[in-house]
């Protein structure tokens, strides 16, 4: 069971990190991927994503990673798309998000 993002081996400061309960998440662990609708930089585009994604039903959360391929504009003004694939699960935490992220932060979104 993964405790902190500390004991997931990524490519530092080129990741970005993101905390879902799934309603904008569609994994198709064949093709593209996307999860939807963030506020992000779009100066610099990271080359990986990690996803915890609270299972509402569930006591844990999954964690899934992935290579980013772009952002994409959506709907809303100011708020892209996320398209990566190559995505699997790297496994499941009992953590919450601030325990995961071994921090006090209430941003959904976390550069690393």
């Amino acid at each position: 069971m993964i405790k902190t993002i500390n004991d997931i081996d990524y490519q530092k400061n080129n990741t970005i990190v993101i905390f879902t309960e799934g309603s904008q998440l569609e994994l198709n662990f064949d093709n593209d991927c996307k999860t939807g609708k963030w506020k992000v930089r779009t100066n610099n585009i990271p080359d990986n994503i990690i996803i915890y994604h609270k299972n509402k039903n569930d006591v844990d959360s999954t964690i899934y990673e992935g290579s980013i391929i772009k952002y994409k504009s959506t709907d809303i003004d100011g708020r892209y798309d996320i398209i990566f694939n190559n995505a699997r699960t790297i496994g499941h935490t009992d953590s919450n998000w601030h325990e995961f992220m071994s921090t006090h932060t209430t941003s959904p979104i976390v550069y690393k």
